[in-house]
């Protein structure tokens, strides 16, 4: 993001009034933001289901509740690495392949973990292939507040009217979104296995392992896969479309820097 220089700053004169009847207006005629809250929501839910899976697959799969903690670690220092990852390959690739490429080193990374993990039981090889999934979301998270600001402009371009505060807004409604999701499956999953009873018995029989295993590792993934198809079939911010959304963002600047 240091080596990114933007070329055309927007300014406002009036200052967006946020209300809820705003909000869905706001989404409601804007496709591409709808896209976007689906695709990512999808993404992250997978991601946090990861992080909130941990603590019982390390305490009652494995077994290694310490092990926990590199796993952790090895994931911060993934994820520092993947803010990296945009401006080395803005160089050569698009946004857009920059996204599938996060998205594809992130299924990559789980499919390995899955492997290493419920699987295999190697808790260093799974350390491993859990950077690789990190670096890949990591960056992941970089591509989607820029792909908002490019949603902004769409909105301009299709709508005649720029709303950045409640567009950039909708980062963390589908945060909290994505951890609805996140809690649903966990703790569905939990429930259908009868894990509250096994906790009283202080034993956790082989088919709640497994289940566990694959609601850490098995289920991102796939929520990963859709956003990725969601991705590519659905957002249409790139090639000519991206480049008359600009063009027109320039000329409307230009025309407002005149008549002032």
């Amino acid at each position: 993001m240091l080596s990114t220089k933007e070329r055309h700053v927007i300014y406002k004169a009036n200052k967006e009034k946020f209300s809820f009847k705003k909000m869905f207006q706001v989404v409601a005629h804007n496709d591409q933001l709808v896209i976007f809250m689906i695709f990512a929501m999808l993404s992250n839910a997978g991601w946090y289901l990861t992080s909130g899976t941990a603590v019982y697959y390390f305490t009652d799969v494995l077994e290694k509740p310490t092990a926990q903690s590199m796993f952790s670690t090895i994931g911060a220092v993934g994820s520092a690495v993947g803010l990296l990852v945009i401006p080395l390959l803005s160089k050569k690739f698009t946004k857009r392949t920059i996204y599938i490429i996060s998205l594809c080193m992130t299924i990559f990374g789980y499919i390995l973990m899955y492997i290493f993990g419920p699987i295999l039981k190697l808790t260093i090889a799974l350390d491993i292939s859990y950077i690789i999934s990190s670096v890949g979301i990591s960056s992941m998270f970089v591509a989607q507040t820029i792909f908002l600001a490019d949603i902004v402009d769409y909105g301009e371009y299709k709508n005649g009217e720029r709303n950045e505060s409640i567009t950039f807004s909708m980062k963390g409604f589908l945060q909290k979104m994505a951890y609805t999701i996140q809690t649903i499956i966990l703790f569905g999953g939990l429930g259908l296995m009868h894990y509250n009873q096994q906790i009283v018995t202080a034993h956790i029989n082989d088919a709640t392992k497994t289940a566990i295993g694959f609601i850490a590792f098995g289920v991102p993934p796939i929520l990963v896969l859709l956003a990725l198809i969601v991705f590519v079939r659905k957002f249409k911010l790139y090639g000519d479309l991206a480049d008359k959304v600009h063009a027109y963002i320039v000329d409307r600047e230009r025309k407002r820097t005149d008549a002032e």
